[in-house]
C-alpha cells in the first residue's frame, strides 16, 4: 500500500518533501538489523528478512527509475539510495557504479556530502590496499575529519541520512585510528 502511494505521489509530484521523507522512512524500516542478507536463525527473522529484501527488490529498480526521470530535482539523491540498497544487499561493485551516478548527478549539498561520506565507505570495500589508495584515503578522511569536527554535536550534514547508526562509529574510530599513525 505505501509502495503504491509513493509510486502516485512520484509520478504527480516527483519533488514533494514527502518523497524523501518516505523514502527515508522505507529504508530506516530496511535497515534496522544491518545487512539483510545475513543468515537467521528464527523462522520470524527469516520472515522479516524476505519482508526486507522484497522491499529492497522493489524498491532499487524504483529509485532507478525516478533517477532517471527528467522531472526530478535532485537524481542523486535517487541513484545514492539505490546504492545504499545495493550495499545492505552485499552487492558492493554495483552499489559503487550506482554512487558513481549519484557522483555526476544533480544535487543539493546535503546529498553531495552524504555521496562523499558513503564513497569513502566504498571505497574501504572495494579497493585494494596500496601507496595510491592511500594517497586517496588520506585526502579523503581530512575532508571527513573535519566535517566531523565541525559537525560531531548534531551530526550536521555530514553523514548519510540513511546510514548514521552503522557508518558513523566506523568513521569516527577510522579517524581516530588514522590520527594516530600519522602522529607516531
Amino acid at each position: 500500500a505505501k509502495d503504491s502511494v509513493l509510486d502516485i505521489v512520484c509520478q504527480y509530484a516527483p519533488n514533494s518533501p514527502y518523497v524523501s521523507q518516505t523514502l527515508q522512512e522505507y529504508v530506516r524500516e530496511i535497515e534496522p538489523e544491518g545487512y539483510i542478507w545475513v543468515d537467521c536463525e528464527s523462522e520470524y527473522e527469516k520472515e522479516r528478512k524476505e519482508l526486507r529484501y522484497e522491499r529492497v527488490e522493489w524498491l532499487r529498480p524504483f529509485c532507478l527509475k525516478m533517477a532517471r526521470n527528467s522531472e526530478v530535482e535532485n537524481p542523486a539523491m535517487w541513484y545514492y539510495t539505490a546504492a545504499f540498497l545495493s550495499d545492505l544487499v552485499g552487492e558492493t561493485t554495483t552499489a559503487s557504479y550506482q554512487l558513481s551516478l549519484a557522483e555526476r548527478a544533480k544535487s543539493t549539498e546535503y546529498i553531495r556530502e552524504s555521496i562523499r561520506v558513503f564513497r569513502i565507505y566504498l571505497d574501504a570495500k572495494l579497493s585494494k590496499y596500496d601507496a595510491a589508495y592511500e594517497a586517496k584515503l588520506f585526502k579523503q578522511i581530512k575532508w571527513l575529519d573535519s566535517k566531523i569536527a565541525n559537525n560531531i554535536a548534531g551530526c550536521g550534514n555530514a553523514f548519510p541520512p540513511f546510514s548514521i547508526n552503522r557508518i558513523k562509529p566506523l568513521f569516527v574510530g577510522l579517524v581516530s585510528d588514522i590520527k594516530l599513525l600519522l602522529l607516531h
